[in-house]
């Protein structure tokens, strides 16, 4: 009965099913939007809550439960798991390098933008971007060469993303400057699956084909790949739905990537909170054996000193 009354709501607030199994390694109920992804992957990007601001405050002066909130807590505490963003990404030394973004939060996308110095000293050539599709290529070449303006390029972008584009537009204005080639990754208006869920592993697809195009002609080259946070984990710990990185291993299982979600200040989910009470200022990369079966680690914004 349960199950039938909430399957007609908006799966972000379906907690209650999650909390069935005893174990975060579950994958999600067959009628939750992002089945069959792992339960634990999608309570660490935020989009199932966790635990509120208070519920985070109070465990990390005496945490029981839930066990995540707990090990992850632990995790943070251990300085040896922080780095600094700018000498953590100096050393990185795979050659694809995933970002997951939220795309209504520009603060991640200026943070990209100051982050790109970077990825270019890293010997990083190109940076592809979900924000725009296949056709779009010819426009971002343009753009690439100087022939065409960025309020042009913002002209093309608009067509098919919904988001502001100021930050965007700071990205792609950096990359220009630093010779960082802008790549088409996606191709949305030619997929065929309607449902949410097969929609994204459609597009991981179309999207890990375009990277290995790129690396065909150029085995070696290093890439910044840029996307929504769904499309930049290493796994969801099911081959029902194949992150792009798991794809473009089982062609080349030499290729070394690594994934980082990006997470603002000002989120309201478990990981930011976290951070707030216990290092609210620097940016910051976290890694943990809690995040690690599904990214790399996770890309903490500071507090905006405004």
């Amino acid at each position: 009965m349960k199950r039938q009354l909430m399957s007609g709501l908006i799966p972000f607030l379906v907690l209650a099913l999650l909390k069935i199994s005893p174990t975060w390694a579950q994958i999600l109920p067959e009628n939750h939007l992002l089945y069959p992804r792992s339960a634990q992957a999608i309570y660490l990007t935020g989009i199932e809550v966790l635990a509120t601001p208070n519920q985070v405050k109070r465990a990390i002066e005496h945490c029981e439960k839930p066990v995540l909130l707990c090990e992850l807590i632990s995790s943070f505490k251990n300085s040896s798991n922080l780095s600094a963003v700018e000498e953590y990404f100096s050393n990185t030394t795979a050659q694809l390098v995933f970002l997951g973004e939220r795309h209504i939060n520009q603060e991640i996308q200026f943070s990209l933008a100051n982050l790109l110095p970077i990825f270019k000293k890293n010997q990083f050539e190109a940076i592809a971007l979900e924000m725009f599709n296949h056709e779009d290529q010819f426009y971002l070449d343009q753009f690439n060469q100087g022939e065409l303006s960025i309020e042009e390029l913002e002209v093309i972008l608009k067509k098919n993303w919904n988001y502001s584009s100021a930050g965007y537009l700071a990205i792609f204005q950096t990359a220009r400057e630093l010779n960082l080639k802008l790549l088409a990754l996606d191709d949305r208006q030619n997929t065929t699956h309607l449902n949410f869920s097969d929609n994204l592993i459609e597009r991981d697809r179309i999207m890990a084909r375009t990277l290995q195009k790129n690396l065909k002609s150029n085995p070696n080259k290093k890439i910044i790949v840029y996307t929504g946070r769904l499309h930049g984990f290493q796994s969801f710990d099911t081959q029902e739905a194949l992150t792009i990185s798991e794809i473009l291993k089982k062609d080349r299982p030499d290729l070394k990537t690594e994934s980082y979600l990006f997470f603002s200040y000002r989120e309201k989910s478990v990981i930011p909170e976290m951070r707030k009470a216990l290092s609210p200022y620097r940016n910051l990369v976290f890694k943990s054996s809690e995040l690690s079966p599904y990214f790399d680690g996770a890309i903490l914004l500071g507090e905006p000193q405004i």
